[in-house]
């Protein structure tokens, strides 16, 4: 039998790949519109939702239904409702509301059809958009409130997994919005922490590490991690999200610089996108990484026999490696009480 003859295979994949990105975009308009909010007091009609939201129902509708396709609301006898996950992180005022998230998807999305250029050009092609250093301070305060839900979570995690109660000095490079020190001292009342950031980020840290109840456990530096000294003495120090916006060369440096101010038996904690050696999984590792590449010069996902040898020559051991259930990674290890 020639191969002309042969049944072609099924195109489940390419088919499925091609509609993926189509419920994304509708949780994104959904939360520029807030479509969520209206709903917390319970369902409402199409009309109903859309005098509340100021639009047209001839193209609210469209919308609705696919939402509801996606698992994000419930339709009855033509009422819409919040499902128990969008009612709990997607209406404006609940604690846990993540809504804001979707600023940086909305840098995200269109950073990631630059892949291929990026990839023959060698560097990031939108890093422009993600490098706070040429940014706007206001643009950078939008893009750190919207990490909080995600930065309490990582706090809540390292509270539950391990015991601060013996720490008394918090380094937290890389702090952002200053979320994670923030939460960690409100569990920790004997815990200070000192977070460093770039010299325009700093102020915007500041400015949300004063509104919280510990701003005077809370000291903000405006220092270059990668390249400048650091300073003081710790016994924890926390990297979130910050290895995988380097190049190989300026994780090796990032790592020896803190292992330089932290003190003998000291832990470290890096939280962000670590890929197995076999490069594919975490599944979710090894797409996200594709962002890595257009939003930073340099940046990727690196796999954990790098984290290892980096830390080792850092002066680290007892290294460790656990996968979290949104699959970042959790990377411990302590440094050399002889080191």
């Amino acid at each position: 039998m020639s191969s002309s003859t042969l049944k072609p295979p099924a195109m489940e994949t390419i088919q499925q790949l091609l509609f993926a990105p189509y419920p994304s975009f509708a949780l994104m308009a959904a939360c520029q519109l807030d479509v969520f909010t209206p709903l917390k007091d319970g369902a409402l009609i199409a009309q109903e939702l859309a005098e509340k939201l100021n639009v047209g129902v001839s193209k609210l509708r469209p919308l609705l239904y696919a939402l509801v396709a996606a698992k994000l609301l419930t339709v009855n006898d033509e009422h819409f409702a919040n499902t128990e996950e969008s009612g709990y992180y997607l209406v404006q005022g609940q604690p846990a509301y993540t809504g804001k998230r979707l600023n940086i998807a909305a840098k995200a999305w269109p950073a990631m059809l630059k892949t291929a250029e990026s990839i023959r050009m060698g560097v990031g092609q939108a890093h422009q958009e993600f490098d706070f250093a040429m940014m706007p301070a206001e643009n950078v305060e939008v893009l750190l409130r919207g990490f909080h839900a995600p930065a309490l979570a990582t706090a809540k995690m390292l509270a539950n997994k391990f015991d601060f109660s013996a720490r008394q000095n918090l380094l937290d490079v890389g702090g952002g919005s200053g979320d994670v020190s923030i939460a960690l001292l409100e569990t920790f009342p004997q815990l200070h922490a000192t977070i460093v950031e770039q010299v325009n980020v700093a102020p915007v840290t500041q400015r949300i590490v004063a509104e919280s109840s510990v701003v005077h456990r809370i000291r903000v530096v405006a220092a270059n991690a990668v390249n400048d000294s650091l300073e003081g003495a710790y016994d924890c120090a926390i990297l979130s999200a910050v290895i995988q916006l380097l190049s190989a060369e300026e994780a090796q440096r990032l790592l020896k610089n803190v292992a330089r101010v932290l003190n003998p038996g000291g832990a470290i904690y890096i939280i962000g996108w670590v890929l197995d050696d076999s490069r594919i999984t975490p599944r979710e590792a090894a797409t996200v990484n594709l962002l890595l590449i257009n939003a930073y010069v340099d940046g990727q996902a690196y796999t954990e026999s790098e984290h290892r040898a980096w830390l080792t020559e850092a002066g680290f051991e007892d290294f460790a490696r656990e996968i979290l259930p949104s699959e970042l990674s959790l990377v411990s290890a302590r440094k050399r009480r002889d080191g």
